[in-house]
């Protein structure tokens, strides 16, 4: 049965149902997440709820505005059934996109931290392989989806439970001129409505922006409930589509230069003496350093015993037991590592405005020092554009699925099985003039983790497939390429540096494998089979992926003026310090403390210990030291820097 009414009442009514659902979604979504967010006192929890509502609005009308439009002219054809229906059928089209953006975020916060940004969004939808990753989402997170369609379909069941008045019963009463007179006014309401919607605000001179969220919260963990995700989409479109950064200013030019020196006259010295030898450098996908055990920094009982390969490679190289990831995503990481610069969310290089800058990568120098530089990836070619950084890295050759050339190997997901590619980088490699600069970025441990169903299947101890078959099947595989690899003339003059792009973040949100501070931690193992880098263990020292390449530069002996935003882990000057960016806040990490800055830099959020409180239970109140003033000092330092040089295009030496 359908209740009778008039057109404006009946549009406020619809319209009203996806804004409560979308009000709503904020409980879902912590709820989801809570292992993730913290946990959030009810008396928050519910300010949030309040607070939300402006946020909300926002996002609704700019979805509907047609819609709104279409319901509020002042004519008597808008209750015309086909003219209603075509208004219905916007509805639900605009309506669906809106929920289905919000709904996404409940599962993609574990792989993003933060809520989607249109940058990331546009990212999504242009990676070659969307089709394929997209379905393997829908069969991992089938009990998502099928909510979200339920969600729909009671959507939808409510907006048909009004049936509309003719517009002319509205007004009969009235003269004809004086009905479209009111009618016209009550346009005029609409539209004032709307643009206050729009606005967000009207108490303030500027609209609602997402940083305005930090404003309503006690926690910075709490922002990414407060929001939702069509409204971060909406607002970042123009702030991000270019991905502008706004540089940071803490110190003078002076005081900047005392504090860093990002422009190297020779490399740090090294204790080993390797000129000329070959670098090819494995980037593990995933692979946290919990996973191996021999550098793993959990106890004996949460040790997994999947990689027993890596775990004896370990032991024969030179190994740093403190690298950290840059962030949570593979692109983010694979810049870091090749080249030699950060990008913290939402910012996306390669949708920037500074794609163009030139920069002192490792290939870039190398090449002109006589190295082949080889870039590998059994993905697509396109796919998050991380074969065109390689090339703006400076890899002349980029070897992807394309190249292998053969689709009997492929996953169905993302790419050429890594076994498959093991094999063919070492064929390839064998064709190569040395000395060579190489880089291979592994796949096969990504969500939906699938493993090939007829290689090695006596190895594996998890029979089912997850993310501990595909360590399995990872640790295999690169078992595999050292084999292929001992045959080949090129192996005992090569340096292998293992590494990863970033932790782990697919393990049950809540267990100790997805603890917020091993999350980031990721392995960095330096072998060669000739012995010439003695085997050591490194755990004084605090490293991120920005250190990999000034570090690689020490090892080979270059002495050339360069540039480098990291520092090589063989430099006595260096600051023990890693930076990275998780939830929209800094994290500058170092040997006895953890220290969380807001996105701005300025304030600082929180402290930990991380020699008693590994598990970042405990944050630290009220404390400040000399050790955490000079972390924070650092952090700014590098912030400043980093972030001026980037605008400026200075992030390449001047050669004579």
């Amino acid at each position: 049965m359908k209740i009778k009414t008039n057109i404006y009442w009946a549009s406020i009514y619809q319209l009203s149902l996806p804004l409560i659902i979308l009000w709503l979604s904020r409980i879902a979504f912590y709820l989801s997440n809570k292992e993730i967010i913290g946990e959030i006192p009810t008396q928050n929890l519910m300010a949030l709820m309040g607070h939300g509502i402006s946020f909300d609005i926002l996002p609704l009308i700019y979805f509907n505005l047609v819609w709104i439009i279409l319901r509020f002219l002042p004519f008597d054809f808008t209750s015309n059934k086909i003219y209603l229906k075509i208004s219905d059928i916007l509805f639900f089209f605009t309506n669906t996109i809106l929920l289905i953006l919000n709904f996404g975020d409940i599962i993609y916060i574990r792989f993003n931290g933060a809520r989607l940004r249109y940058t990331t969004l546009n990212e999504l939808f242009n990676d070659d392989a969307i089709g394929n990753i997209f379905l393997s989402y829908m069969i991992e997170y089938w009990h998502a989806f099928f909510w979200g369609i339920i969600t729909l379909i009671i959507l939808f069941w409510l907006y048909n439970r009004v049936e509309i008045t003719p517009s002319k019963i509205i007004f009969k009463k009235l003269k004809k001129l004086s009905r479209y007179t009111y009618r016209t006014l009550i346009l005029l309401i609409a539209i004032g409505a709307i643009a206050i919607g729009i606005r967000g605000n009207i108490t303030q001179g500027r609209p609602l922006r997402i940083n305005d969220a930090t404003l309503y919260v006690k926690n910075i963990n709490e922002v990414n409930v407060l929001l939702n995700t069509p409204f971060c989409i909406l607002r970042s479109i123009s702030s991000d589509k270019d991905n502008i950064i706004t540089p940071f200013h803490f110190f003078s030019e002076a005081e900047l230069r005392q504090k860093r020196n990002s422009i190297h006259d020779q490399a740090s010295s090294s204790p080993f003496n390797i000129l000329q030898k070959n670098v090819m450098i494995i980037c593990l996908e995933g692979i946290g350093q919990l996973l191996i055990d021999n550098l793993s920094p959990l106890d004996r009982e949460h040790k997994l015993h999947l990689t027993p390969f890596l775990d004896s490679l370990s032991k024969e190289s030179l190994v740093c037991t403190n690298m950290h990831a840059i962030g949570r995503k593979t692109h983010g990481g694979n810049i870091a590592i090749s080249g030699g610069f950060p990008e913290f969310e939402p910012f996306v290089y390669m949708k920037s405005a500074y794609m163009g800058n030139s920069f002192d990568s490792n290939a870039n120098l190398l090449k002109n020092e006589g190295y082949q530089t080889l870039f590998y990836m059994g993905g697509s070619r396109g796919s998050y554009n991380i074969d065109e950084f390689a090339r703006i890295a400076g890899f002349t050759q980029i070897r992807t699925r394309i190249d292998y050339n053969n689709d009997d190997d492929y996953d169905g997901t993302w790419g050429i099985y890594d076994h498959k590619m093991a094999e063919y980088i070492n064929q390839d490699l064998s064709t190569i003039k040395t000395p060579f600069y190489a880089m291979w970025l592994t796949i096969s441990s990504h969500s939906p983790f699938k493993t090939p169903s007829n290689w090695e299947l006596e190895k594996y101890k998890n029979k089912e497939t997850g993310i501990l078959r595909s360590v399995e099947y990872a640790d295999l595989s690169i078992r595999h390429f050292f084999r292929e690899a001992s045959k080949q003339p090129w192996y005992k003059n090569t340096i292998f540096i293992i590494t990863a792009d970033h932790g782990c973040r697919d393990f049950e949100v809540g267990s100790i494998y997805a603890n917020p501070y091993f999350m980031y931690q990721i392995p960095f193992i330096v072998y060669t089979p000739d012995k010439s880098i003695t085997p050591q263990r490194i755990e004084d020292k605090v490293m991120s992926q920005i250190d990999i390449n000034p570090t690689i530069l020490s090892l080979l002996n270059y002495n050339k003026k360069h540039f480098a935003l990291g520092e090589s882990m063989f430099d006595e000057n260096r600051k023990n310090y890693a930076i990275n960016f998780r939830l929209n806040q800094y994290q500058v990490i170092g040997t006895k403390y953890l220290v969380r800055l807001a996105s701005d830099g300025k304030e600082i959020d929180c402290v930990y210990d991380i020699i008693n409180d590994k598990e970042l239970k405990h944050p630290l109140k009220g404390i400040e030291n000399e050790t955490i003033k000079d972390m924070v000092d650092y952090a700014r330092a590098f912030l400043q820097d980093y972030t001026h040089r980037i605008v400026k295009n200075q992030m390449r030496a001047k050669v004579n």
